[in-house]
C-alpha cells in the first residue's frame, strides 16, 4: 500500500530584512504568506492550483515555486506582488518535492505519481528534456549547497553627510523641494570569495547600515573590475551597483531603491595577499513620491 502524507509546507524569504514565510494550504488551493517580524499573515491568500503541496524560493527571494499536487503542475509567484504569474507549469502526476538550484536557472521536481523528476527552465518557465526516471514514488525535497567558496567580509566605519530632498506643500497648495542635510553614520560591508564578490544569504554583495538603525542598504546587483599587478604593492578596484534602500524618516518606514558608484584600492601585503580596502565615491537613493538622498563617502575596509 503506497501512501503519502499531505501537510502544508514552507518556505522563507528573506527580503533584505523582510523575513515572509510561505506557506501552501493544501486544502484550500492557495498559498498563504506570513510576515516572520511580526507573526501575522500579509494580504489574502494567493490562488494557485488544486492541492498546492511543496514549496521552494530562489536565492534573490523574487519567486517562489509551488507544486500543485491535484492538478500536476506548478504555480509561480512574483514575491514583489505576491501575485501568480503566467500559466502553471505542467509536468507529472502528482509533483511534490520541489528545489531550485543554487544559480536560479533550473528548478526540480519530484513527480510522486509518475515516478520521475522533471526540470524546468526558469527564465522561460518550460520543462527542457524529458522526465528523468527515478525510484517508486519520489517525493524528498532537495537542497542545493552553495558552491564552496571562502568568503571574506570586509567592514568598515562609513561618516558622510547625507543630502536629503522631500516634496513639501506650502499653505497655498504648491509642492516645492525643501532639501536637509543629516549625518550619516554606520556600517559598510562587502563580501569576497575567489576571484570575485559573493552575496550573503540574504543576497548582498554590498551592504550599508546607519548605526541608529533608520537606514539600510542591500546591494544585490553589483559589477566590478580590478586591476591585477603581480609586484605592485597596490591593486585598483572600480564597483558599481544598485538594490533596495530601506529608510524610516518622521517614525514612517520608506522602501526604495538605490545605486553605487564607488572606486577604490586593494592595499597588498609583500605575499600579495590584500590587507585593506579603501574606497570612495557616491550613493544615492529614495522612495518614489516620498524622498531622494544621495551623498560621498570614504571608508577603509579591513577582514573581519
Amino acid at each position: 500500500m503506497s501512501f503519502i502524507v499531505l501537510l502544508p509546507l514552507v518556505a522563507y524569504v528573506n527580503a533584505w530584512g523582510a523575513p515572509f514565510a510561505y506557506i501552501t494550504n493544501y486544502g484550500d488551493n492557495n498559498v498563504s504568506v506570513i510576515d516572520a517580524a511580526t507573526n501575522t499573515v500579509v494580504g489574502a491568500p494567493i490562488p494557485v492550483g488544486t492541492g498546492p503541496y511543496g514549496v521552494a524560493v530562489n536565492l534573490a527571494a523574487t519567486r517562489v515555486y509551488v507544486t500543485n499536487y491535484g492538478s500536476n503542475n506548478v504555480s509561480v509567484i512574483d514575491t514583489e506582488t505576491n501575485t501568480v504569474i503566467g500559466a502553471p507549469i505542467a509536468v507529472g502526476t502528482k509533483p511534490v518535492g520541489v528545489a531550485v538550484n543554487f544559480a536560479g536557472t533550473r528548478l526540480y521536481v519530484a513527480n510522486f505519481g509518475s515516478n520521475t523528476v522533471a526540470v524546468i527552465d526558469t527564465e522561460t518557465n518550460t520543462v527542457i528534456g524529458g522526465p528523468i526516471a527515478v525510484g517508486t514514488q519520489p517525493q524528498a525535497f532537495g537542497h542545493f549547497m552553495r558552491p564552496t567558496v571562502f568568503v571574506t567580509v570586509w567592514t568598515g566605519g562609513i561618516s558622510f553627510p547625507l543630502k536629503l530632498t522631500v516634496p513639501v506643500q506650502d499653505a497655498s497648495g504648491n509642492t516645492k523641494f525643501k532639501t536637509s542635510t543629516e549625518a550619516f553614520a554606520g556600517t559598510f560591508k562587502l563580501h569576497t570569495g575567489g576571484d570575485s564578490l559573493q552575496p550573503d544569504d540574504d543576497g548582498c554583495y554590498t551592504l550599508l547600515a546607519s548605526n541608529d538603525g533608520k537606514t539600510s542598504v542591500c546591494f544585490k546587483q553589483v559589477a566590478f573590475i580590478a586591476t591585477e599587478v603581480s609586484k605592485g604593492k597596490t591593486d585598483q578596484l572600480l564597483l558599481i551597483g544598485t538594490g533596495d534602500m530601506f529608510k524610516t524618516m518622521n517614525a514612517i518606514p520608506y522602501e526604495g531603491n538605490c545605486y553605487l558608484d564607488s572606486k577604490g584600492t586593494l592595499k597588498k601585503d609583500s605575499s600579495g595577499k590584500v590587507t585593506s580596502i579603501s574606497l570612495s565615491g557616491k550613493i544615492g537613493g529614495g522612495s518614489n513620491g516620498s524622498y531622494l538622498s544621495g551623498g560621498s563617502f570614504k571608508t577603509t575596509l579591513t577582514s573581519e
